[in-house]
C-alpha cells in the first residue's frame, strides 16, 4: 500500500465504503495525526461532500464516474463501482460498518486477508457474484486466514433496527441453505441487545418448526461488544 499515493489509497477506501467521515479515513490509513492534511486531499480528490449532524467535516462519497476510473489505474482488481445517490437515511449505518470493518481488520486474531464491502460485491459482474451470494447483499464479506493455511469466509450483517420478520425468515434459510458455509461464518452485529435477542428467537422459532436445520452457521452479537473485542478476542467466536 505505501508504494501507491496516499490520495489513491484515500479514494479507494471512499469506493469501498460509499459513505465515509475524515475520522473513518484516518483510521483506515492509521495516520490520525494527519487529520487535517486528508481532509485537504479529500477535497483535492472532487469527492462530495456535506454536513451531517455532529460528524466533524461532515460525510464524503464519489459523486463521479471519472473517480471510479482513476482508482483503477491504481488498483486494477477492483470491480467497476456503480455511481449511485447517497440517502442521508444510510450514514449511520455506513458510519457503523466502517468501525466494523477497521476494528475486525485489525484483529491479529482473525487474520483478515480480504474484505468486500456491499459497494464491492454490487458492483461484481453478476456471474460472479452468484459464486459469492445467494440474492442477499451482506454489508460485507471477509476471508481470514486460518493457522491450518485452510480460508474461511464470513458474511458481515449488522443491523441498526429490524426490519420484517418474514425478511429474516429467507435470509437465514438463504444463509444456511448455502453449500460452502461453515459454522459461525455469518455475523450479526446487533446495536442493541434487544435486537440480538429477537434475532436469536426467530431461529429458535424455525427450528422449532422445521424450517432452520443448520443454526451453527450464525453468530449474534453486539455492536458495543465489538468495539470491546470481547467477542472476537476474547470469546473465541469463529
Amino acid at each position: 500500500m505505501s508504494q501507491i499515493p496516499i490520495k489513491m489509497q484515500i479514494l479507494r477506501y471512499v469506493c469501498e465504503q460509499g459513505l465515509v467521515s475524515v475520522d473513518d479515513v484516518a483510521r483506515h490509513l492509521h495516520k490520525p495525526e494527519c487529520h487535517q492534511s486528508i481532509r485537504v486531499m479529500m477535497h483535492q480528490l472532487g469527492l462530495g461532500h456535506q454536513s451531517y449532524g455532529n460528524i466533524t467535516h461532515g460525510i464524503w462519497y464519489v459523486r463521479d464516474k471519472a473517480s471510479f476510473k482513476l482508482v483503477r489505474k491504481y488498483y486494477p482488481e477492483l470491480p467497476n463501482f456503480k455511481l449511485h445517490r447517497q440517502y442521508p437515511a444510510f450514514v449511520e449505518h455506513s458510519i457503523g460498518m466502517n468501525m466494523i470493518r477497521h476494528i475486525l481488520e485489525n484483529d491479529d486474531s482473525l487474520n483478515i486477508v480480504k474484505w468486500l464491502s456491499e459497494e464491492c460485491v454490487r458492483s461484481i459482474p453478476k456471474l460472479v457474484r452468484q459464486d459469492l451470494i445467494f440474492g442477499h447483499y451482506p454489508d460485507a464479506i471477509f476471508w481470514r486466514q486460518r493457522k491450518s493455511g485452510a480460508a474461511q469466509k464470513v458474511f458481515v450483517e449488522y443491523e441498526r433496527s429490524l426490519k420484517n420478520k418474514r425478511r429474516y425468515v429467507t435470509i437465514f434459510r438463504r444463509y444456511a441453505g448455502m453449500t460452502d458455509i461453515e459454522s459461525k461464518s455469518v455475523i450479526y452485529i446487533c446495536d442493541s441487545e434487544d435486537i440480538r435477542k429477537y434475532l436469536i428467537r426467530i431461529t429458535k422459532e424455525m427450528q422449532a418448526f422445521g424450517k432452520l436445520k443448520n443454526t451453527r452457521v450464525f453468530q449474534f452479537t453486539r455492536m458495543e461488544d465489538v468495539k470491546l473485542m470481547t467477542t472476537f478476542s476474547k470469546g473465541g467466536a469463529l
